[in-house]
Parts: C-alpha cells; sequence; structure tokens
C-alpha cells in the first residue's frame, strides 16, 4: 500500500514511544532499548517518555559496544511497546527516523528511503579517549537525522521498528547517510 509520507511523519510525532521490548515478550517489561553510546559515560541515567514528558530513573541492564546496543531497566508499567517490523527490509522502503534532535526537547520525524543494508561504518564517540569502533549490518537511509537523534526509532512505512538510528555522516542535508542498527536482526 502507498504511504503519505506528511501523514505518516505526522502520526509518528504524535504517537513515537520508547523503544520497548516487543509486547511478544512479557518477560522483558520495563526495558528499554538505545544506542550505547548515548549512556556510556553518563553516571546517573533517566528515561523519559515524549508521549507524557514522564521521567523514570533507569539502570544499565546490558550492552554490546560493538553493536551501539544498550538494555536499560525501568520500574514503570502499563507502558505500551512499540511494534517491531519482521518483514524483511527492501531498498527502497519508505523510513521514518525520529528523536530528540539536536537536544531541543521534544520529538521530532523525518521521512526517507531505505539506500543500503548491511553496511559497515567506523565510528568514534565524542570523547577524544572513545576508541573507534567499527559498525557492521546497518541499514543505510537518506532521512534527516541530528546529534539527539540516537537511539531513536526508525519506522517503516506500517509504523512498525526496523531500527535504531545509531550514527550519521557528516555534510549538508542532501549529502548526509544515516545509519539504523536493525532490531529484529
Amino acid at each position: 500500500s502507498d504511504v503519505c509520507a506528511s501523514d505518516l511523519g505526522q502520526s509518528i510525532r504524535d504517537d513515537v514511544r520508547l523503544i520497548l521490548v516487543d509486547a511478544e515478550m512479557p518477560e522483558m517489561d520495563g526495558y528499554v532499548l538505545t544506542n550505547y553510546h548515548v549512556v556510556r559515560s553518563t553516571v546517573a541515567l533517566t528515561v523519559t517518555v515524549a508521549a507524557t514528558g514522564r521521567r523514570y530513573p533507569a539502570t544499565l541492564a546490558g550492552r554490546d559496544a560493538t553493536k551501539d546496543v544498550a538494555l536499560l531497566k525501568i520500574e514503570a508499567s502499563g507502558l505500551q511497546p512499540v511494534a517491531i517490523d519482521r518483514d524483511e527490509v527492501r531498498l527502497a522502503d519508505v523510513v521514518v527516523v525520529a528523536g530528540n534532535a539536536n537536544g531541543q526537547g521534544y520529538v521530532t520525524a523525518n521521512r526517507g528511503n531505505v539506500q543500503a543494508m548491511g553496511r559497515s561504518i567506523q565510528v568514534r564517540g565524542s570523547s577524544v579517549n572513545d576508541p573507534p569502533e567499527t559498525l557492521k549490518g546497518l541499514i543505510e537511509t537518506n532521512a534527516a537525522a541530528w546529534p539527539g537523534d540516537s537511539g531513536g526509532p526508525m519506522f517503516d512505512g506500517e509504523h512498525e521498528v526496523l531500527g535504531m538510528t545509531t550514527a550519521g555522516s557528516s555534510g549538508s542535508e542532501s549529502t548526509r547517510q544515516v545509519y539504523a542498527v536493525p532490531i529484529a536482526a
């Protein structure tokens, strides 16, 4: 089915949620997925639910720096997990990346298309002491994303999460590539 980009973007801005672990795994209630580089040097963790503004203290429950993934645990109930995309990701699929761009304090969403899959990139954290990491198996898109969008969801045209924004190349908005860690991989 066709997706109207403006409708999809608006719907996601109105209803974006944390990337909570899939409802098919009730034993994972209260776990939140984000990028490891977002929490790596953090002393105290807090998760904010975008739809309500409610804040929850969090603890680091697990991590994999080689995939730039961190699992946080929050004490909360009644949060609605996002739907995880189980379909095959294809070139040119419509995607929307959502996040807290530039730390502005609210969620923005930008539409694009899948440009490539299985990409490898080398990244370095913001600290000069951060070692370089090679991230593999990433989804590349031309959807605009900015610092602060890391850890945010990449939705498909059915409003299901297929990835988590993790890095972007430098350059102008028209030439920038954005990369996401696949969720269901």
